[in-house]
């Protein structure tokens, strides 16, 4: 992957990660978490991806492509303490609402309080992204 692609990525990142940051900022009763969760999601997938292609490539390894997030994050750990030492366990919450996207099951949260600790977890990735 080249550098220019992992710049768009972290761009797209960004973007989602200011859409969820906005819906948030709304007053509490019109805040849709279920987008502000979605944004989230998508935005560290996004920088997760775009540093997961940087390690690969700058460590001439093979990332495996199968679209899980917890791949990315593996894959990131494995070259980055800071990545490691973050806490990913609000992204797998069991809020209220569960979709299905082909075969893997997606919880997506309808918590206001929970979105806002994956959105600050994502800001904590953007962190690590823009210090590389």
């Amino acid at each position: 992957m080249s550098k220019s692609k992992a710049k768009q990525l972290f761009e797209q990142a960004t973007e989602e990660l200011n859409h969820a940051i906005q819906e948030q900022n709304r007053p509490s009763s019109d805040v849709v978490s279920f987008s502000a969760c979605v944004a989230t999601r998508k935005s560290l997938y996004h920088f997760l991806e775009g540093l997961a292609n940087i390690y690969a490539e700058k460590h001439n390894d093979t990332l495996e492509e199968d679209g899980k997030i917890e791949t990315l994050i593996d894959f990131c750990s494995k070259y980055n303490e800071k990545i490691k030492n973050l806490d990913f366990s609000e992204i797998n919450c069991k809020c209220d609402d569960l979709m299905n996207n082909s075969d893997d099951e997606i919880v997506l949260c309808t918590s206001v309080e929970k979105v806002r600790k994956c959105t600050k977890l994502a800001e904590k990735v953007q962190q690590i992204v823009t210090s590389i």
